[in-house]
């Protein structure tokens, strides 16, 4: 039986190239963020090339992000995983699968704790496709422990969505714009008062 839990938590898309280690100086902003707020946890999509890059089996930029996901991951607060498009089920299973494998394969010093799926259909539809890569890249990222992060970008339409994620994405905007989405208005009113 699935549970349910409140917690705060960001997740933020580092769809940035960091710089050359050790600077890394385009995610130092974030890297700060990070460090000054040790209670935060903080969830970050790295997403080198619309996903790992470089093709099956590769490994990311040494002189970047080998060295500078290791500083990230060196915060007890913050959780890595990689950009996967997934084209709403229009991609190709093989595809979906080989970028989940290339993460799984980075080496230890900088390998990522999870995968997010973008671009997830919310449909019952493709269900059990999605249920299939949640459980692949479970076991891609350990004993079945790897996180997994689902962005249909909307409401889910079937309930059997949240025993497969960790976290859904139901809305992906600018805070200024999302506080006034309505299914949300009630909840930020409340936090806020």
């Amino acid at each position: 039986m699935a549970t349910t839990a409140l917690a705060t938590g960001i997740i933020v898309p580092v769809y940035i190239f960091p710089d050359q280690a050790p600077s890394c100086s385009a995610w130092e902003p974030l890297i700060s963020a990070i460090a000054a707020n040790p209670t935060i946890p903080f969830f970050l999509i790295i997403n080198p090339d619309s996903g790992p890059g470089g093709g099956a089996g590769s490994q990311p930029d040494p002189t970047s992000y080998q060295g500078c996901i290791p500083e990230l991951k060196s915060h007890p607060n913050v959780k890595t995983v990689g950009y996967v498009l997934t084209g709403f089920g229009s991609r190709s299973q093989s595809d979906v699968n080989s970028d989940v494998a290339t993460y799984a394969g980075w080496a230890s010093a900088y390998r990522l704790d999870g995968v997010f799926f973008d671009e997830v259909d919310p449909t019952s539809d493709l269900l059990s496709l999605y249920t299939t890569y949640a459980q692949d890249a479970r076991q891609s990222f350990g004993d079945g422990d790897g996180l997994v992060i689902l962005n249909p970008g909307s409401n889910v339409q079937d309930i059997g969505y949240f025993p497969i994620a960790d976290q859904i994405v139901t809305a992906e905007n600018f805070f200024d714009d999302f506080r006034y989405f309505s299914h949300i208005a009630n909840i930020y009113s409340l936090t806020l008062s």
